[in-house]
């Protein structure tokens, strides 16, 4: 049996090395969960207030990330949320709840599985600049915060000389510094 502790099973090396834990998950893998084949995307309406609130949080998390430098780099503000979605069990997945597998094997994937974290993606414009941003979330549901990873997060419009005063200097601050100079 693959041990769980290993990133990695090998699937072409003797009978008990390639076979994979029955109770693997993707967490085990190393997969992120927005790659999880168990999960699938739902939309989320962009004015529900999770949503909004998490996209303030975003707001509050790059000006927090320039702030070492807010003599060169202008305040962010959203200026609105395109849309969002969440992370939710897959379909698929749950048709199984409760079907044995050949061994007799029952899964517990039942509704009283306490949610203590949401992964979110959302799709948002801040001011100045216009600036895009696409970003996977967590909310910290017990704690009731937001928590980014700042390679979880793309800016997908070109920033071309709104960050000419960082470029090659601050290159980690390009795609979320709004040059004072720039306006």
């Amino acid at each position: 049996m693959g041990n769980l502790s290993h990133r990695g099973i090998p699937l072409f090396q003797g009978k008990s090395s390639c076979e994979v834990p029955a109770a693997r998950t993707c967490v085990d893998a190393f997969i992120e969960p927005h790659w999880c084949a168990c999960l699938d995307w739902e939309s989320v309406d962009a004015n529900d207030p999770i949503v909004q609130r998490a996209a303030r949080a975003f707001v509050k998390f790059i000006n927090k990330y320039n702030s070492d430098n807010t003599d060169e780099c202008a305040e962010s503000t959203l200026r609105e949320v395109q849309w969002s979605a969440r992370l939710v069990p897959s379909g698929a997945f749950r048709r199984f709840h409760s079907s044995k597998d050949k061994d007799g094997f029952v899964p517990n994937m039942s509704a009283d599985t306490p949610i203590t974290s949401v992964m979110y993606q959302l799709k948002l414009v801040t001011d100045p600049g216009k600036a895009i941003f696409e970003m996977s979330l967590m909310h910290d549901i017990s704690l009731d915060e937001f928590k980014f990873k700042i390679e979880d997060i793309s800016r997908i419009n070109e920033y071309g000389a709104q960050a000419r005063c960082v470029e090659n200097t601050l290159e980690h601050l390009r795609k979320f510094c709004y040059c004072r100079d720039a306006h």
